[in-house]
């Protein structure tokens, strides 16, 4: 047996080596997922191969989604050409349970994997070619915290951060201003609506990524490279979305025994397996709702609810969280009951409400009178917690800011499941005193 399209014909042979091949027509999704991209990842590690893979081949199983993920590698190419093209795009996902068992399942649901390599101009040309086509619909990542950065603690911008700006979107060599460039192609293509999304554990990544993308812009429109509109374009909700999500459990190296239990496929040694499978303990369900063995999050942004009436923002509220959270619950217990993870608390995160009110609430009350609505919306879903009742000051504090931070005595105190946190500083910005006075 081997990890190939070829080797997978030997079905009865993968069987009575206990390991599930995929119910769909893995040609048939790859060939759907090249001509008619609709998910684009950056970032081809271990995180992606055992979760983001595994999330689009149920999706694939359920019909629910007609291609494979297209995936681009942002700076290891030799995993292109060392571990994906030798197996196919194959992968081979290991799950152990808790009782020492091992599941395997062969994930069928990479169509394409491309190499962001502007000095590769076919496969530069691929990712211009996949991020202009208008049927895209996300495009995610998971490049670690420090993909996101341009410039160091001192706030001077990295140098080859700057040589790209010096450079221009023509060949870009950092990760977000390959993005960067690659989103101007997407403009210059007709700007069509995409959701940019990252899932790496960091505070606010959905923020961070938009904000280094939106910075690349600005220093290539202030340099003459890029047509004006398209930071104004990137600035856009409705046109470019940020949402913020996370995953916060890392994807290990496999056991020896894991390894050892596996050598006996062909073609697929330790080295390899290291590479394309994973141990999942605890299964973690990304895009809409975060699953783990401690409970299981959705996270809901604030540009469909703003408004500066106080009574159509609680009721705006209200009806967003219930209509996205409405199936959480059953969610959560479907999936403790597939992967035999325990699902101890659901939990809610919405943007910061300080934000969110800032046009609505006028006093104390009017927060309070939020947060109580958070509260009845979090008790109809059935969840056990609702975050984001909380203030960004780190970098300084709105009239909004003092006033929500003034009414979390009274709001939790009239609420069973709000939870409530105020960000006073950073190693950046240090700590906002007058907050703290607060």
């Amino acid at each position: 047996m081997r990890l190939t399209f070829e080797g997978l014909k030997e079905r009865a042979a993968w069987e009575a080596a206990g390991i599930r091949l995929p119910s769909y027509s893995v040609e048939k999704a790859v060939r759907a997922g090249v001509q008619s991209p609709r998910w684009l990842h950056f970032g081809s590690g271990n995180i992606f191969r055992m979760f983001l893979l595994a999330i689009a081949d149920r999706l694939l199983e359920q019909g629910e989604l007609a291609g494979g993920i297209l995936a681009a590698a942002p700076h290891d190419y030799e995993t292109v050409d060392r571990i994906y093209k030798p197996h196919d795009n194959l992968a081979l996902a290991v799950t152990l349970r808790a009782d020492g068992s091992m599941e395997k399942q062969v994930l069928g649901s990479l169509a394409e994997i491309v190499k962001a390599d502007p000095k590769d101009p076919a496969a530069w040309g691929r990712l211009r070619e996949i991020m202009s086509d208008p049927g895209l619909q996300m495009v995610s990542f998971t490049i670690t915290e420090k993909g996101y950065a341009l410039a160091g603690a001192d706030g001077n911008f990295f140098p080859e951060v700057l040589a790209d700006f010096e450079k221009g979107p023509s060949e870009p060599s950092c990760a977000m201003t390959k993005v960067c460039a690659l989103l101007y192609a997407r403009y210059q293509a007709g700007g069509s609506p995409i959701a940019m999304v990252s899932m790496d554990n960091c505070s606010h990544n959905g923020e961070r990524l938009k904000n280094s993308l939106l910075t690349a812009a600005g220093e290539w429109e202030r340099r003459g490279f890029t047509d004006p509109g398209f930071s104004a374009w990137l600035a856009d909700e409705d046109r470019v979305s940020f949402p913020w999500t996370m995953i916060d459990k890392i994807t290990p190296r496999p056991a020896e025994a894991v390894a050892e239990a596996l050598e006996f496929l062909a073609g697929l040694g330790a080295k390899s397996l290291y590479l394309i499978s994973g141990r999942k303990n605890e299964m973690i369900r990304v895009v809409k709702e975060h699953a783990d063995s401690y409970g299981l999050r959705l996270t809901l942004s604030r540009s469909v609810v703003e408004d500066s009436d106080l009574e159509a923002l609680k009721e705006k509220i209200y009806r967003k969280i219930y209509e996205a959270a409405k199936d959480l619950a059953a969610v959560g217990e479907e999936i403790a009951r597939e992967f035999g993870i325990p699902i101890v608390n659901k939990r809610i995160s919405v943007t910061p409400i300080a934000l969110v009110g800032g046009a609505a609430c006028k006093t104390v009350e009017d927060f309070t009178q939020i947060a109580q609505t958070l509260d009845r919306a979090a008790k109809e879903v059935g969840v056990n917690f609702i975050g984001g009742y909380s203030a960004l000051v780190s970098k300084g504090m709105t009239p909004a800011d003092e006033l929500l931070i003034r009414s979390i005595p009274l709001a939790l105190s009239s609420t069973e499941r709000v939870c409530s946190s105020v960000n006073l500083g950073s190693t950046k910005t240090g700590i906002n005193m007058d907050a703290v006075r607060l």
